[in-house]
């Protein structure tokens, strides 16, 4: 058995997650003597991948941040779900769990979803069948597999530090399929993880086909793949490389929503909250490269978080400020966020944007510096804004309006905390920022996230800790 360094210590691989690997596709699959499926053409490699497509494990995050508030209406809330939330919103260290709001469940899907598609890495070119769509299917399994890794690494351990990083702990990193059974590996360096999600970024994007996706919106595609790249980049802090990838995404596909299309209350026009939240992030809309269905919601009516201080960070004739936010009642007197599905429901996530493009672009090219990067910083942020405002109210920026590189660049986080509210994108941009220290309030006390606490990189889940000794664990 390889793995990504041949004299690996042990950690525990969960052993349920053979069981989960045909869970989406069984049906589709023919079974051996012992009753194990298995997969024989590429038909049926495709359906394994599908099953290890990303799902939003990470949203929980967005408790965890500066994006929430707590409000402890008795007669109001959801009691248990007020209660679970809390345990993130605490930045408690999590027992097991199968709720959603927990990174045990994270940890566990994506490490599930990885072995599927480390089976279909592993042998779907020697499947039965178009080899051409083959080669597609291991493209898009590259890249999930690569989404899968940059994830878990950037939930379980430190933000990548160029200086540090061959030595900072990252996740542990499995490469081939494994048999039924529990098996040991220990985590390898934050190096070593960002170093193979680079090199399945970059096969998968030379092999994915977007000729052999039927729904582009909901699979990886050549743009979306892309758009993870400019992430990968600029998590990475390689902004050369950063602008690369993010002028090869937008050269693909530029459209941004713009939020005048919107009915517009100030115009006597009624805005309608339940459909804007069903209908913002869909595969009709031209901006959304990569959607995922999800089932957890901060703005869940009832939950008791809510958005209330955040939204005073719009300025006044922002319709993001106005279109993306309701009030609950005058009993009650909270906002939340209109940007995904008012129920507790399966609803679509957005992974990947055409807005996370440009700005990738423009904070790289902030972070770079100079005059001619400064004017097309103010060109990118623009080019966003100018969408964001009725024309009578906009305003463009202009140099004059920034007196330092900083100031240009806090500018262009401002814009991102505005325009990702909520899309579980917060969370690492105060880590890749600085780890900046956080006060929640709940039930009237209050609760202090330190600058640099530890707690800012989540513990490996009890289970895992418990089913190895060997694994070393957070600091805390």
């Amino acid at each position: 058995m390889k793995f990504i360094k041949e004299n690996r210590k042990k950690i525990s691989w969960l052993s349920l997650v053979v069981l989960l690997l045909f869970t989406s596709c069984q049906e589709q699959l023919s079974t051996d003597p012992v009753d194990r499926v298995v997969p024989n053409t590429v038909d049926d490699y495709h359906a394994v991948m599908v099953g290890g497509l990303p799902g939003v494990y990470h949203a929980f995050t967005d408790l965890m941040t500066d994006d929430v508030v707590a409000k402890n209406y008795t007669s109001y809330n959801n009691p248990s779900v007020y209660s679970e939330w809390s345990k993130a919103y605490l930045w408690i260290d999590q027992r097991a769990s199968d709720e959603p709001t927990n990174p045990e469940y994270a940890w566990r899907w994506y490490y599930a979803d990885i072995y599927k598609l480390n089976l279909v890495i592993a042998n779907v070119m020697d499947a039965d069948g178009d080899k051409e769509f083959a080669a597609s299917i291991l493209g898009e399994a590259l890249l999930t597999r690569a989404y899968s890794y940059f994830m878990l690494v950037n939930l379980f351990s430190k933000h990548f530090d160029a200086n540090t990083a061959d030595t900072d702990l990252g996740v542990p990193v499995l490469l081939e399929p494994l048999d039924a059974g529990f098996h040991y590996f220990s985590r390898n360096t934050i190096a070593e993880v960002y170093n193979q999600v680079e090199a399945d970024l970059l096969q998968g994007l030379e092999l994915i086909n977007d000729a052999y996706i039927e729904k582009p919106k909901f699979h990886f595609s050549k743009v979306s793949a892309l758009a993870f790249a400019s992430r990968f980049y600029l998590y990475k802090g390689d902004f050369e490389k950063t602008l690369e990838y993010s002028n090869a995404a937008w050269e693909m596909n530029s459209s941004l929503l713009d939020h005048n299309i919107f009915p517009n209350p100030d115009k006597g026009e009624v805005f309608e909250p339940l459909p804007h939240a069903n209908n913002y992030f869909t595969d009709k809309r031209e901006n959304v490269l990569f959607i995922r269905p999800a089932y957890f919601a901060v703005n869940y009516f009832r939950s008791g978080y809510y958005a209330n201080e955040f939204t005073r960070i719009y300025e006044y004739r922002d319709l993001r400020g106005r279109q993306n936010f309701t009030f609950t009642n005058t009993s009650t007197p909270n906002y939340i966020t209109l940007k995904l599905s008012l129920s507790y429901d399966q609803y679509n996530y957005p992974l990947f944007r055409t807005e996370e493009v440009l700005l990738n672009r423009a904070e790289a090219l902030a972070r770079i510096g100079g005059d001619n990067n400064k004017a097309d910083v103010l060109r990118d942020l623009n080019k966003l804004r100018i969408n964001r405002f009725q024309p009578e109210y906009y305003v463009a920026y202009k140099f004059s309006d920034f007196k330092t590189q900083q100031d240009l660049i806090d500018a262009v986080l401002l814009e991102r905390r505005k325009e990702f509210c909520y899309e579980g994108q917060r969370w690492f941009d105060l880590k890749r920022t600085g780890y900046p220290e956080l006060v929640h309030t709940f039930n009237g006390e209050r609760y202090v996230l330190q600058e640099n606490d530890p707690r800012y990189i989540l513990q490996i889940p009890d289970n895992e800790l418990i089913n190895n000794p060997e694994i070393e664990q957070n600091p805390r």
